[in-house]
């Protein structure tokens, strides 16, 4: 993808008269701008990512709650403490990667 956009920065340039370290400079300034826009899209998708398997688990979590909740329901709290504390701990990290 560098390279297309390079290709594409360098003909863009080259219909007007620059020099060639405006010419590199241009493509520098470009591939900086589009690596950045990588990373910024790969901490989203990695957001999304921890999000989905997160809440996946959190709903088999809390389904198996209530099953066990009814199968002894004099230890419901302990089953709803540990669902509780891995929904805590998904957002807790979801949070330290800048998602409130």
């Amino acid at each position: 993808m560098s390279n297309h956009i390079r290709r594409d920065v360098s003909s863009a340039v080259a219909r007007r008269r620059t020099s060639s370290a405006t010419t590199r400079a241009v493509g520098r300034a470009v591939e900086q701008v589009a690596g950045s826009a990588v990373v910024h899209a790969a901490e989203v998708e990695a957001g999304a990512y921890v999000a989905h398997v997160g809440m996946r688990y959190a709903e088999s979590l809390t389904h198996q709650e209530l099953q066990a909740a009814e199968m002894y329901p004099e230890r419901a709290y302990r089953f709803k403490a540990i669902a509780d504390s891995f929904t805590a701990l998904v957002v807790n990290e979801l949070q330290e990667m800048g998602y409130e």
